[in-house]
């Protein structure tokens, strides 16, 4: 009987072990709803500020972790196989499109301010929309819970921020399921941070301008 329980137990673990190596999440498929509407032209950047990713310890598409059955974390990665950011600002400038916006892409490589205004300058864009991911990554055991601190700035075509919005913060945002609910229930977090980034009355205003 002892023998069979080991045995059961064994093969439990084995299983969420299993369930726990090379998992990817995709957040283009994030719907994200922007409480706003126009036909103008938007830059759109989203910098990599994440410790761990500057360093060099995680690769630029790291996401996350999905803990085995002892505890022991397995890397997630974006099922593109693109950097974090590089899927977020697809899903971004999609949300800005279906707004109405005209969006031009912005290549931003470092969150230097020199470097955020190079970019901007280059692109000749009037308006633009600046992302900074200092924290975005989950963590999955019993629950899932996303660990995040994002900036959203407005920034004019000199380099001058207008406006700003910030959140950041730990939060239980589902419980542990398979992949394929784990990379909804990630994306879908996503969209609300991101909506309530914009649903602020100093972005909207100037935003409208």
């Amino acid at each position: 009987m002892k023998l069979r329980k080991l045995l059961g137990l064994s093969f439990i673990l084995l299983a969420v072990t299993g369930c726990a190596v090379g998992n990817q999440y995709d957040y283009r498929s994030a719907s994200v709803a922007l409480p706003l509407a126009g036909t103008g032209e938007l830059g759109i950047g989203v910098i990599d500020n994440r410790s761990y990713v500057l360093s060099g310890d995680k690769e630029p598409n790291f996401i996350g972790l999905q803990r085995g059955g002892y505890g022991n974390p397995f890397n997630v990665t974006t099922a593109s196989g693109n950097s974090l950011t590089q899927d977020m600002s697809e899903s971004l400038e999609n949300a800005l499109r279906n707004s109405g916006y005209t969006v031009t892409g912005l290549q931003i490589v470092s969150a230097d301010p020199a470097a955020v205004t190079s970019a901007i300058a280059q692109s000749g864009v009037a308006k633009n929309i600046v992302l900074t991911v200092t924290e975005w990554k989950t963590d999955i055991y019993m629950n899932m819970t996303l660990h995040f601190d994002l900036l959203l700035e407005v920034v004019t075509k000199q380099g001058d921020t207008v406006a700003s919005n910030q959140m950041q913060g730990e939060e239980k945002i589902g419980g542990g399921a398979f992949e394929g609910q784990n990379s909804r229930t990630a994306a879908a977090a996503f969209e609300t941070k991101i909506g309530r980034l914009f649903n602020d009355p100093e972005i909207l205003g100037a935003l409208a301008n």
